[in-house]
């Protein structure tokens, strides 16, 4: 499996992860935030096909810092793998090679979110190191608003 950073030419790739949205609102929003270097998407992939993806913020616009600060905090969400292929590690492989590529870049610390429901992740990002809880966060994304906990690692 190819492990790598997602150029925005390969952005309609990801649709088969994302169904749910607005496909093109999805890419539109993920084509100026690639572009501005405020995030990027790494992906495992194998035969052109998009196995598994995670979006890493590098930094906030909005100048808050609980989720990510320029060149020491990055904030890891949306982590997303093909449901017939869930439970075969692909999340935590994944995550561990963005970590290694975000200490590889200086960032000593990384957070992500988890909601309750979602123990599958919660046991892994802990294994990962998410352990110290930030705070509670409510974020809507297009249609859906929901809920969920913002842990840190703050030794990636």
């Amino acid at each position: 499996m190819n492990f790598h950073k997602i150029v925005v030419s390969e952005l309609t790739k990801l649709a088969e992860l994302f169904t749910a949205f607005d496909n093109d609102a999805f890419i539109a929003q993920r084509r100026r935030e690639i572009e501005s270097g405020e995030t990027a998407i790494f992906a495992l992939e194998q035969n052109g096909r998009i196995m598994a993806e995670i979006t890493v913020r590098y930094y906030d616009t909005d100048g808050y810092t609980d989720f990510s600060e320029r060149g020491k905090r990055a904030y890891l969400y949306a982590l997303r793998v093909l449901p017939e292929y869930q439970g075969h590690g692909l999340a935590q492989s994944l995550t561990m090679q963005v970590l290694a590529e975000l200490r590889k870049s200086g960032y000593s610390e990384a957070t992500i979110g988890v909601e309750d429901d979602n123990d599958r992740a919660k046991h892994i990002y802990r294994k990962l190191g998410f352990t110290t809880l930030v705070k509670r966060c409510r974020e809507t994304f297009q249609v859906d608003t929901y809920e969920f906990n913002l842990y840190l690692n703050d030794d990636i």
